[in-house]
């Protein structure tokens, strides 16, 4: 579905282009604009499709990023290149689109690294704060630098951790409250059997004779 989708995408850019084209310089600057456009289009979408199916393979996030920036400044700098070398008939509009497509890669790549920068740090800081949750800490705090769905991730971390926090709470009362039971009891069942023990050594150490041994006996 994805796949078909990018066809979709691409070939309908490559009209809006087209059409563009059409309506400015005729026909000829159309076509040739169809011809350039589309199968970068289609190429690009294979390539997306591929390296979805790689993923796995390619590495971290980082390397992930780098190699879809490098897929996106490469069709840009491809369909430049075929502008310049079958629509631009002056040296000079051939130099300045090349540098401009040079240019508007550079810039873009870099903005897609600043920008993915930020996401990163963020998934780094989920990552230490469910290492300190499973540590056994449970101030956790997690800072990150958006109000997007890493930091909802965010804050369901520290949710966790604040409910751990309570149930560890909870169990160390009860558990208090279980010793002091048990303290209790045993207090009040080993003052009976104190005396009950003591009784008969009494009466077996001939202690207690007489009205008070019959009345212990009986």
């Amino acid at each position: 579905r994805s796949a078909a989708a990018g066809v979709l995408v691409a070939l309908g850019t490559a009209l809006a282009g087209t059409l563009v084209c059409w309506l400015a310089y005729g026909s000829h600057a159309g076509w040739t604009c169809f011809v350039i456009l589309a199968p970068v289009g289609l190429m690009t979408v294979l390539v997306v499709e591929r390296f979805l199916v790689v993923r796995s393979r390619v590495g971290g996030v980082r390397r992930q990023v780098a190699v879809g920036g490098a897929i996106v400044v490469g069709q840009l700098l491809l369909a430049a290149g075929l502008f310049v070398a079958l629509m631009t008939h002056s040296a000079p509009d051939a130099l300045f689109t090349a540098v401009l497509a040079l240019y508007a890669g550079i810039v873009g790549a870099w903005s897609a690294r600043m920008i993915t920068r930020g996401v990163l740090g963020d998934i780094d800081e989920l990552r230490f704060g469910l290492r300190a949750v499973a540590a056994g800490q449970r101030d956790v705090r997690i800072a990150t630098g958006g109000g997007d769905e890493l930091a909802l991730v965010a804050r369901d971390i520290e949710g966790l951790s604040a409910s751990l926090q309570r149930e560890e709470n909870s169990r160390a009362t009860l558990e208090g409250a279980r010793r002091e039971l048990l303290a209790a009891i045993s207090h009040d069942v080993r003052t009976p059997l104190t005396s009950l023990r003591l009784l008969s050594a009494a009466l077996s150490d001939d202690i207690v004779d007489g009205p008070a041994r019959k009345e212990y006996v009986s």
